[in-house]
């Protein structure tokens, strides 16, 4: 008996797969539009002087905020765990120029948290904060690049590349250049950057998921970050909840680099059909 084969109609039709990601597309792209008209009608976002004082501040071994600096270690460890299988599936997988490019921007930009963060924990500043943000701008717009390719197509990704990470490391620098000017600091762009490529991934995991082996590390990614920003949010009440133990910014670096290191396999998983 010859093997069974999926029929044609198990697949939607390309014109139907076209209509759900014009549909899906077009509500990435109202979000984008709303949350521009919120920040413009809210005014400048100036940085908070106050996040700078972490719960856990202590001084171990002779370093200041001893955990709150080495917890970005995992970002580097990432990094250097997942570089030999992004190589791998550059090699095997032959994405399109582009996107090796924006993997390889992805992992760059986790390595370099580990030392920009390290650096501004260890004198936590509005000049030092720079360093913290600007290797996460470059993950973020790396990120939601590949994200645009993998479910709307090389093109919309290739065209998405340049511009999404100018955007995203361009509000840093942005916001850096008016630190000279009390009050003039404005980090409206850098929430667009961070935001956008978390709202626009739980929008397509609901409107056009990716296929299952994507979609859990995609879903283990988003879930992560989001449990990253809530720890850090937390950051005093968890400290106090431990009995001085650990922060919730100090396991907001755990949580995050575990969304790191999801996001890094969900790059590998992408391309991985096509390979085959």
């Amino acid at each position: 008996m010859p093997p069974s084969t999926t029929s044609p109609s198990a697949a939607p039709p390309r014109t139907t797969l076209d209509a759900r990601r014009r549909r899906v597309a077009g509500v990435v792209a109202g979000l984008a539009g709303a949350g521009a008209v919120v920040l413009v009608l809210h005014g400048p976002i100036p940085q908070d002087l106050a996040y700078h004082g972490f719960a856990d501040h202590r001084t171990i071994a002779g370093v200041a905020n001893l955990l709150d600096v080495v917890s970005n270690l995992p970002f580097l460890l990432v990094a250097l765990l997942a570089a030999p299988a992004v190589a791998r599936w550059a090699r095997e997988a032959r994405p399109p120029a582009w996107a090796r490019a924006a993997a390889w921007a992805l992992v760059a930009g986790v390595g370099l948290t580990a030392v920009g963060s390290a650096l501004y924990h260890l004198d936590p500043r509005n000049p030092t904060l720079v360093l913290d943000r600007l290797p996460m701008a470059l993950t973020f717009g790396a990120f939601f690049a590949l994200l645009l390719g993998d479910r709307l197509g090389d093109g919309v990704g290739r065209r998405a590349f340049v511009p999404s990470v100018a955007l995203a490391v361009g509000s840093v620098v942005a916001w850096a250049a008016t630190l000279g000017a009390p009050g003039a600091d404005d980090l409206r762009l850098y929430a667009v950057a961070q935001f956008l490529p978390l709202l626009a991934g739980i929008v397509f995991l609901v409107g056009l998921p990716p296929p299952p082996p994507e979609r859990r590390w995609l879903v283990t990614a988003l879930a992560a970050y989001v449990a990253a920003k809530a720890l850090e949010t937390f950051d005093a009440p968890v400290f106090g909840a431990t009995g001085g133990v650990v922060s919730g910014h100090t396991l907001k670096h755990l949580a995050a680099a575990v969304a790191a290191w999801a996001l890094l396999r969900w790059v590998v998983a992408t391309r991985r059909s096509a390979a085959a």
